[in-house]
């Protein structure tokens, strides 16, 4: 695993090459259906127009498109309840850091990245989500919101070990690096608007424990993201675990992916197109 902040980091050692599409050399049972997958197909045509436009540099070619979604988003009562409670998270992330010298965190993803996990689920338009790596549930929120507008039943599983403060524990105000943290008596993935978290349900644990048990559950997934141990071993675990289950068009979806270059290792492997956003 790579530190992508590291002066001597190689974007070569970790094949993070934004905006590129990872072909197949060796095509497998899968490719075919990886290839003809929608939201891939829809993809490479936005890119293959921005090459044809003189860009050929211009990474971001789906930011327009996204951006258009995200105006859906912003609209309506659940993205205003998701900013409530999105303020008092970093109210009281804020307040620790002024208060004691650790370094405290909210594990939030980027604006960018939540708005890029809204447009997959709106093109999707996917039945069932399942996601490693929740926390307070900025990148869960996302997902939520977009699962709102799938038509029928929705389900929505997690996999989380929450790492909730707890004032009484002295541990918690020394002078050393926490990471995340979830407000007391929050559990993982609260940020979730409340009328979407009833389609929520998280098991707290050892994915390597839980999350076979947690797929066997969900039935076909139509969409997998990985923002749990970002190492490359459990990386490649967690992708061979939920493999079987993925319907055939769906999406498998997978944060700091700059670190090494598991994802698109393995997708090699199994024969899948892949794409780097």
């Amino acid at each position: 695993t790579y530190n992508p902040c590291h002066p001597n980091y190689d974007v070569r050692l970790a094949k993070n090459y934004p905006g590129t599409f990872y072909t197949v050399s060796e095509p497998t049972e899968r490719t075919e259906s990886s290839w003809t997958n929608p939201f891939f197909q829809k993809c490479l045509r936005e890119k293959l127009l921005t090459l044809a436009s003189g860009n050929p540099g211009d990474y971001d070619f789906l930011k327009p498109h996204i951006d258009a979604c995200a105006k859906n988003m912003y609209a309506g009562p659940d993205y205003k309840n998701f900013k409530e409670k999105y303020k008092f998270l970093n109210d009281f992330i804020a307040g620790l850091n002024a208060k004691y010298p650790g370094e405290y965190h909210s594990g939030a993803i980027s604006e960018e990245d939540g708005h890029f996990l809204y447009y997959c689920v709106r093109q999707l338009k996917p039945k069932v989500i399942v996601q490693t790596g929740t926390s307070n549930g900025v990148s869960c929120a996302h997902l939520a919101l977009g699962l709102a507008h799938t038509p029928g039943e929705t389900r929505f599983y997690a996999v989380d070990t929450p790492n909730i403060y707890r004032p009484e524990d002295p541990d918690f105000h020394k002078q050393m690096v926490y990471g995340v943290l979830l407000p007391p008596e929050k559990s993982s993935g609260w940020l979730i608007p409340d009328r979407i978290l009833p389609r929520f349900e998280c098991m707290n644990g050892d994915a390597k424990e839980l999350l076979p048990k947690l797929v066997e559950k969900a039935g076909k997934i139509d969409i997998f993201y990985h923002d749990s141990d970002h190492s490359y071993d459990h990386m490649w675990w967690e992708f061979e675990t939920v493999l079987p289950h993925m319907n055939p068009h769906g999406l498998i979806i997978a944060d700091n992916i700059a670190w090494s270059s598991v994802t698109w290792d393995w997708a090699q492997k199994h024969g899948l197109y892949s794409f780097n956003h």
